[in-house]
């Protein structure tokens, strides 16, 4: 069992919605997104719980669009797993690279985001 070619582009425009301006800034946008049992696991370590996240979704982040190496894989049927890095340009012109995973749900029609983690790495 396969992700469809539309369901793999439907995440990835979804995941890279996430680090939009115009979606960050609505609570609204990234409520619709998030599902109502979310979890994060920050670069930290630190978990943040859907409420938390919400808190802190506001802040403006400079991300390279398309996501480096997008992958989407279907792990049971409604289940896909998303891994990508970003690089993230920050203050001082520094670039800050991560790893990211992310767990969406199928829920109905809407994919909706149950987990995400970053974990900083080094560039290059």
């Amino acid at each position: 069992m396969d992700l469809s070619k539309e369901d793999r582009e439907e995440l990835q425009r979804l995941e890279e919605s996430l680090l939009r301006a115009e979606v960050r800034s609505s609570r609204e946008s990234v409520e619709a997104l998030l599902d109502e049992t979310f979890v994060e696991i920050g670069a930290s370590g630190r978990v943040y719980d859907r409420e938390q996240t919400l808190n802190t979704m506001t802040v403006e982040i400079n991300v390279e669009l398309p996501l480096p190496d997008f992958f989407a894989r279907l792990l049971v049927s409604g289940v896909a797993l998303l891994t990508y890095r970003t690089v993230q340009t920050i203050a001082g012109g520094e670039r800050r690279e991560s790893r990211r995973s992310s767990i969406w749900m199928k829920k109905g029609k809407s994919w909706k985001i149950v987990f995400h983690q970053g974990t900083l790495s080094e560039v290059g």
